[in-house]
């Protein structure tokens, strides 16, 4: 069970480079890649002709090329080419591929995973920090062998630190959270909350490294945005 008719993020921008990217969402395997531009683009990884991985192949004329034949799709995943024809042959009509919305934004890419028109989709979720040059960001990618709903529930539990992460940043000997407020929003929640962070030697050794994310003063203000995106269920 997925949440259909929502933006996903599915891999760190900078992992997109000159060639095809493999990724997975929602038990779908999709294939990115840049286009002369510098845009990136999506399609199912699957070529309709023999069911080759796209991400396998090269781009060539802003083209997705197949490793397998050589067929080329453009960024809506229909097919331009198909060398062993001659020019004079027509490309039949059911030589295409699905393609998938894609935005690169906060440095990641985000696909459009669902049938809404453009017009009628929700707005990507709002980050103001990302271009704030008073804030630093610190961008990861986790790989949990979990349903993405516990992911998503740990995410939302602040009252886990203080023991599960004992260790690093999480204090023990300051559990408490105090009330806090759910502001409902058009596209989902938002809630915010504070907990004190294990303190940190001052000066000499350290048995412990802080997160990169995470401050080491007492009470100091961050965000730490994550979203899941779902690989199967």
């Amino acid at each position: 069970m997925f949440l259909k008719n929502y933006w996903y993020p599915v891999a760190l921008a900078q992992k997109v480079g000159d060639r095809p990217l493999s990724v997975t969402l929602c038990g779908e395997a999709i294939a990115l890649y840049r286009d002369s531009a510098g845009q990136i683009h999506a399609l199912s990884d699957r070529c309709v002709h023999r069911g080759a991985a796209l991400s396998g192949g090269w781009v060539e004329n802003d083209c997705l090329v197949c490793p397998y034949h050589g067929w080329q799709y453009d960024a809506q995943g229909h097919c331009r080419k198909i060398p062993a024809n001659t020019e004079q042959q027509r490309i039949p009509f059911a030589a295409k591929v699905p393609h998938y919305d894609a935005i690169e934004r906060y440095g990641l890419v985000w696909l459009f995973y669902g049938d809404l028109p453009e017009a009628d989709r929700p707005p990507l979720p709002p980050l103001p920090e990302y271009d704030d040059p008073a804030w630093r960001t610190v961008q990861g990618e986790v790989t949990y062998t979990t349903h993405y709903t516990r992911v998503t529930e740990n995410l939302m539990d602040f009252a886990h630190a203080p023991f599960t992460h004992s260790g690093s940043f999480g204090a023990a000997s300051d559990p408490l959270i105090e009330p806090y407020k759910v502001e409902q929003l058009p596209d989902g929640l938002r809630a915010q909350t504070q907990f004190t962070n294990r303190p940190i030697a001052a000066f000499g050794s350290c048995s412990i490294v802080a997160m990169p994310h995470v401050p080491s003063p007492p009470q100091s203000p961050f965000t730490c945005p994550a979203s899941s995106a779902p690989k199967r269920t």
